[in-house]
This record gives C-alpha cells, structure tokens and sequence, in this order.
C-alpha cells in the first residue's frame, strides 16, 4: 500500500472491473468491479519514487490541481474502512529500540532517544567495542542513504575479501549498442556526457543497471531488479555465487590487481538463494537458480539534436556487503552499521532514518556510521500521514468492536 499511489489506484479498480466484468470500458460504477480487495502495508516506507509529493494514498485530494484518476483514486482508497493494524513486532526483540522506533514513526523522540542513538556512533567513546575481523561483526552490511558510498562500500569489501580468500574478481562490463550495433565515438561520448542517460544525475532511467558488475565464486550478491518473479528472482533477492558462465567469445586477461577483466557480460551466474519459494528447477541443486543479464533501453541526445536509443545490457545484481536504505526495505540484516548522516547535496527525511534504523533486532546489532541531525527524530514526516494515522486507529478500534460483537453473537451481527 505504501508503493501505490492514488492515480495507479484508480488504473488497477480499472483493470480489475475490466476482467471482472467482461466490459470493455469504465462503465463499472463499483470499484474493482464488486471485488473484495485487500490493501496491506505501511504507510511509513518511503514515498513512492518518480511519482510527485501528493501521490501516496493518505493525501487528500486538491480539487483544482489533481487529475482525475488522482481524485478518484482517493475516493476509492477513502471506501475503505474496514481497518487491522498489525501490532506484533516480529523482527525487533529489544523492547526500548522497539519503543525508539515508535517514537521515531512520529517524530516524538525525546532526549533519552536521541542519548541512545548517540552512545551507538563508532567514534563515540561511549560506543560498545567491536572487532569487525571476527563473527558475527566481520559479516556486517552497511546501510546508507548515499549511492556513491553503498557503490564503493561493495567495490572495497569485494576486492578485501578477495585478496583474503585467495579468489579472483571478474569484473563484468556492460554492453551498449544501437540497432545492434557498437557505439560510434560520438555516441559514446553523448552517453558519457548526457544526465539521462543514467551515467549522470537520474539511473532510474535506465533500470538501475551498472555499468560494472565484479563477482566472485563466494561472493555475497543481491538481485537490483524484478526479473522472473514466479521464479523469486525479484528485487532485493539475495544469495551467493556458486558459478559463472562467460562468453565463449572471452579471451580472458589478468590485470596487474589479480582481476579478470571481461569483454562481454556473461552468460549467466548461479545463485544459491537465501530464500527460495519455488522447486529446484530440472539440473540444479535445490535452492539455485540462473540469473541472466537483462536489456534497459535509453535516450541520448548527440550535438547535433538528434535523440539516439541505447540498448544497455547487464548482469541485474550487485554485491550485498552494502545497501542503500531504498533497498533494505522488507530486509532483516543479522548486524548492520546505519549511515544517517546528513548527505553533502539532496535531503534525508525521517523516513530514511525510519527505514534504516529497523532493518535489524536492536541495540546489540545495529551500529551507526557517523553523526546525525537531531530533527530526523523530532518531527514528522507528513502532517498528511499524521491525519490519516488517527483515522485508521479510528477504523481499526471500530473493526475491532465490530468483530468482538459478530464473534460473541456466534458470528451473526445484531
């Protein structure tokens, strides 16, 4: 629920009435066509990305500014009332972190709060000891709201681990071509050069694809894009790289740093999943499943005006030594170092701080990387969100009662 937004609700009761109802145009005045539908989520995960501010669900509708499947959109979310809010915390086993995330959910922390969070920063002398060389620390995962600094976290663990284990790294290059075809030198240079073209300011253009990916027999790796979903191969997967298949076109050559570098993406890798729903799949071990590069398209614009498409080809997977918060969200990371620190350019809202400070079990396991701004705990998020809290704790008290009287009635409603 929290990843929907108000227009894409009103295009799925389309969608669904459509199929539902055998017709062919919006004359559904039902939502969902009469269906039954369940919403579930959190509110409190991050705004929906690429979308504008007043997309969520919880924002109230603007008659002079929103579209029309923005309003309808709301008046559909607005149908809903009948309300469960889960109260059981699974993840989380120490109950004053426990208590610090509700807190932090509304941004009423207060001086105890913040007093906790400082006394776990690594250069604070308060800080309990840890020897990151041993376990369970020596597996801990970074989390951080900062692209540049996950990209060479990962880069660094992979090469540290890789020189201590005696393996070697293959570093996995993207292919860009046009129609087929290499890149002349103008387009590479355009690729280069152009924002949208994903090397610059915006990567969602280009499906978040690298332009490297190293590897490792070994090595820890996560899954950056919904590839076969009914196969679990989906976005934030993770697992370990039991195999590579290269190119029968590769020429191998070793670097001076004990790197191979390759010429083509690879074929496939194996991974052996943390977490797999789905059967072996006929010659392979329970529990491993292929994953194979996949092909973003996007624009550039050359000196000359002229827009040219670039068909960009990798391997969907990086490794998992380090996260940025978008990424963690569903994850529980065994411990974990937390960056909440205030970035050089862009902004960190309560939800990143909400986000990251979840991911594990409590105090024990969580660390944090540097400083933080004290206001990422002491307002909320959204005034908006803040509303619509209290209505839901409204509608879940009344589906409460209202469940309390059919079960008593032995399920009939009086």
């Amino acid at each position: 629920m929290s990843m929907v937004s108000r227009p894409f609700l009103a295009k799925l009761s389309n969608i669904i009435s459509r199929a539902h109802t055998g017709a062919d145009d919006n004359s559904s005045v039902l939502p969902f066509g009469g269906l039954n539908i369940i919403l579930v989520g959190d509110f409190h995960q991050f705004l929906l990305v690429a979308t504008k501010a007043s997309a969520p669900l919880f924002w109230p509708c603007n008659m002079e500014r929103d579209t029309e499947d923005e309003l309808l959109g709301r008046h559909i979310y607005e149908q809903f009332d009948v309300v469960v809010r889960l109260k059981t915390q699974v993840r989380v086993t120490d109950p004053r972190w426990l208590d610090l995330l509700q807190h932090i959910r509304n941004g009423s922390c207060s001086k105890h709060h913040i007093n906790m969070l400082w006394g776990l920063v690594l250069d604070n002398a308060t800080c309990p000891p840890t020897d990151f060389h041993s376990s369970p620390w020596k597996d801990v995962v970074l989390v951080t709201p900062r692209h540049a600094v996950h990209m060479q976290w990962n880069s660094m663990t992979a090469y540290e681990q890789a020189n201590m284990e005696n393996i070697l790294l293959i570093s996995c290059p993207a292919q860009d071509s046009v129609g087929g075809r290499a890149l002349t030198l103008p387009e590479k240079f355009a690729v280069a050069a152009n924002p949208k073209s994903g090397r610059g300011c915006n990567r969602q253009q280009w499906g978040g694809l690298l332009d490297k990916v190293v590897l490792a027999i070994g090595m820890h790796v996560m899954v950056t894009f919904n590839v076969t979903t009914d196969l679990d191969i989906t976005n934030g997967a993770q697992g370990c790289v039991i195999n590579i298949v290269l190119d029968s076109r590769e020429s191998l050559k070793r670097s001076a740093n004990n790197v191979i570098q390759l010429e083509y993406p690879p074929v496939y890798v194996l991974m052996e999943m943390n977490r797999m729903k789905v059967n072996a799949l006929p010659g392979l071990p329970t529990g491993v499943l292929p994953v194979t590069p996949i092909c973003r398209t996007f624009s550039v614009s050359s000196a000359g005006g002229k827009w040219t498409t670039i068909s960009h080809v990798q391997l969907p997977i990086t490794a998992a030594y380090a996260f940025t918060d978008y990424h963690t969200q569903a994850q529980t990371l065994e411990h974990c170092i937390i960056d909440i620190g205030m970035p050089p350019s862009g902004q960190l809202t309560p939800f990143n701080a909400y986000i990251a400070l979840s991911r594990s079990w409590g105090r024990d396991t969580t660390q944090l990387l540097r400083d933080f701004d004290v206001r990422l705990f002491t307002q909320h998020p959204s005034e908006y969100l803040r509303n619509e809290d209290k209505c839901l704790d409204k509608m879940d008290e009344s589906t409460k009662l209202w469940w309390q009287m059919t079960k008593g009635s032995g399920g009939v409603y009086k």
